[in-house]
């Protein structure tokens, strides 16, 4: 990785902290191993929603990561989202990063492609 932390390489760890699907959640930006919510920069956090995946990975990352690379990395997710193959009407309530992750129908495989689908609209300058 360059000396500067991008987007891409955001949402690349961000992807990787939430891999295994014991470190993904929904509900909440973080849990603790017994499902307490709290900070995802927190020692004790041990799962992660997509957005909290980011924010945990900021969090180790500072000051490397800036808020405009915090923004292209989200601005990326939140595209990523409507590129998401439909499903009927299951996920047309899932408009935001948030709505996707927290869907009732969303699995941790559709998450890991929403991630998936990110990197490539932050690979190709915003698809």
């Amino acid at each position: 990785m360059s000396e500067r932390f991008m987007a891409a390489d955001l949402l690349v760890d961000a992807r990787k902290v939430i891999e295994d699907e014991d470190r993904w959640g929904q509900h909440h930006y973080a849990t603790d191993a017994v499902g307490c919510e709290c900070w995802p920069g927190a020692t004790r956090a041990a799962r992660f929603c997509a957005l909290g995946a980011m924010q945990y990975v900021e969090a180790q990352h500072v000051p490397s990561v800036n808020s405009a690379v915090s923004n292209r990395a989200r601005e990326a997710l939140t595209v990523a989202v409507d590129k998401m193959p439909p499903r009927g009407d299951t996920f047309r309530d899932a408009v935001t990063v948030s709505g996707f992750n927290d869907h009732p129908a969303t699995t941790h495989a559709d998450v890991l492609k929403l991630f998936d689908v990110a990197i490539e609209v932050e690979a190709a300058g915003r698809g």
